[in-house]
């Protein structure tokens, strides 16, 4: 082959793996001298069978279901349904013990020493969930994947050497939940990011399995109300509350918890806010996964009191800066991991000597195929100056057909958020 182009990585991408063509070879079969076969390549049966005798795996679930009884037993009595047994044990299970954010699909010192010593590797805090929850009567299973920096494993014959990780496939009624206890961020039927990397195998009791499409059921969110009043002396200050949901809490609370203490986090935010000096903030349900993650900081914008005249840009939480895709064409698909909806809403109070002109121009625009939607309006009345923006990105995945939309759509999006009104005093 001469004059192969070199692959170039870009935005929103699984790995690159994924997407370069190979050659693998995988052993079949063993023949010797002997006239012996032995058959090497295996079927999901058989896979799933090995799996689930595996001492570091499927007997490690077993050995959580005696270890955990007794607790599991306390919570049935005092719960009356299944869902809430369920959550009860999911959050027992993820204050336990410490996760040493090592991940594996299968177990360093095994279960009952991992929560003996409160220290343990991924696999170890989901195969306990899952002994946990068969504990409780429930039908929990172990769920395979390949993580995100890793190819999307092969659909069409097992090879366990693809796997690098385990969750919880938990089934109450009709409805199925993913879970995940490594983590204490995470709710309820949430997954890591690094774990949407196509498609997982559940491996059940009876030796069968099946592809499970890996998703979170609930979207990137977060609500966001800039309150701002400028005063006569012609400084601007206010509140910025913010609603995090779904992943955008889970990213929120593992950047709090990774500093030592609040000060500090304080100071990183003032960095990525550098038109505002923030001098207080207020946390809530930072520990409480199930409950909003809400974030209240009182900000004042730098620079001189207004003399006369000034611009003013407005959107603070800009998720995208810039557009993210500047390739004429695309050859694999946007994977954004999960669909994302963000909501600014922005209220400017100003007093009667000054006037606001040059106001962001409205848009709406849709993507087609319900793919998002982008919105921007104001309205200028009383001395206050109201701006609501949207945007929602619907999909996990846009196809390669979809791009040209998606980069034109967020190219005005961007060219939207980059906006800013004219603030002029009245002589």
């Amino acid at each position: 082959m001469t004059d192969v182009p070199a692959f170039k990585n870009e935005s929103y991408m699984a790995d690159a793996s994924n997407y370069l063509s190979t050659m693998q070879f995988q052993l079949a079969s063993i023949q010797s001298n002997s006239a012996i076969h032995k058959e090497i390549n295996k079927d999901w049966k058989q896979a799933t069978e090995e799996m689930l005798e595996e001492p570091q795996f499927g007997s490690q679930i077993n050995r959580a279901r005696e270890f955990f009884k007794h607790k599991t037993d306390s919570i049935k009595k005092a719960l009356p349904d299944r869902l809430s047994q369920a959550k009860a044990i999911y959050t027992f299970i993820k204050g336990a013990a410490t996760c040493n954010k090592h991940d594996d699909m299968f177990t360093d010192k095994g279960v009952r020493t991992a929560f003996e010593k409160k220290a343990g590797n991924t696999a170890e805090f989901n195969l306990a969930l899952i002994g946990a929850l068969r504990a409780m009567g429930l039908t929990a299973e172990p769920l395979i994947l390949s993580t995100r920096d890793h190819a999307f494993p092969n659909l069409y014959y097992p090879n366990l050497e693809e796997f690098d990780y385990v969750i919880c496939q938990l089934k109450i009624d009709s409805t199925v939940y993913l879970l995940d206890a490594s983590s204490k961020e995470y709710e309820f039927g949430t997954i890591p990011h690094k774990c949407i990397n196509g498609n997982g195998r559940v491996l059940r009791s009876d030796f069968s399995s099946d592809w499970v499409v890996l998703k979170n059921s609930a979207a990137e969110k977060r609500i966001s109300l800039l309150d701002l009043t400028l005063q006569p002396d012609g400084k601007i200050a206010g509140k910025l509350t913010a609603y995090y949901y779904g992943h955008a809490a889970v990213v929120k609370r593992e950047k709090i918890h990774s500093f030592s203490n609040q000060e500090d986090y304080l100071d990183d935010l003032n960095k990525g806010m550098p038109q505002f000096k923030i001098s207080g903030i207020e946390l809530q349900h930072t520990d409480e996964p199930d409950k909003i993650l809400t974030e209240i900081l009182t900000l004042e914008l730098f620079g001189t009191p207004i003399k006369s005249k000034v611009h003013f840009n407005p959107f603070v939480m800009m998720r995208f800066k810039q557009n993210p895709f500047v390739s004429i064409e695309r050859i694999y698909p946007v994977d954004i991991i999960s669909p994302i909806t963000e909501t600014l809403n922005i209220r400017f109070h100003y007093p009667a000597n000054f006037k606001i002109t040059e106001l962001p121009a409205a848009l709406g625009i849709r993507l087609p195929a319900n793919g998002g939607s982008y919105m921007l309006n104001t309205e200028n009345i009383d001395n206050t100056l109201t701006i609501g923006n949207q945007l929602i990105l619907a999909k996990s995945i846009y196809s390669i057909e979809e791009y040209g939309n998606l980069k034109e759509f967020l190219r005005r999006v961007v060219f939207s958020q980059n906006a800013s009104f004219l603030i002029e005093k009245i002589n």
